[in-house]
């Protein structure tokens, strides 16, 4: 799964009305996310209801993360953090955990170190 931001004058007139119509919000005039699922045969296929979920919940998870330890993206070899975040837009859903970085980034600095 993969999300892609693109400018909004090269999305369809169709897809900027829509976001127009419910009034979703976009970072700016070159923030405007599409969400593809390319199977391992490198074939886009359909979203669901559960990839648009799933998407929207990485997506703000990744972005409380960001905000609350944003220090850490600055460092060189920064220490393993995690957290768990609720989902208020998703109700009675378990929570998200962020660990970052990720432990294959961990273990290559430790061989090439």
């Amino acid at each position: 799964m993969a999300i892609e931001f693109h400018r909004g004058a090269d999305l369809a007139s169709s897809m900027r009305q829509e976001i127009l119509q419910h009034g979703w919000e976009v970072a700016n005039a070159k923030g405007y996310p599409t969400l593809q699922n390319i199977e391992s045969y490198r074939m886009v296929r359909p979203n669901t209801v559960d990839d648009f979920r799933a998407a929207t919940a990485v997506a703000y998870a990744v972005a409380e993360f960001t905000r609350h330890y944003k220090p850490l993206f600055h460092k060189d070899s920064p220490k393993t953090t995690r957290m768990k975040i609720d989902l208020p837009m998703f109700e009675g859903e378990e929570p998200v955990t962020v660990l970052y970085p990720h432990p294959d980034y961990i273990n290559l600095h430790r061989e090439m170190g």
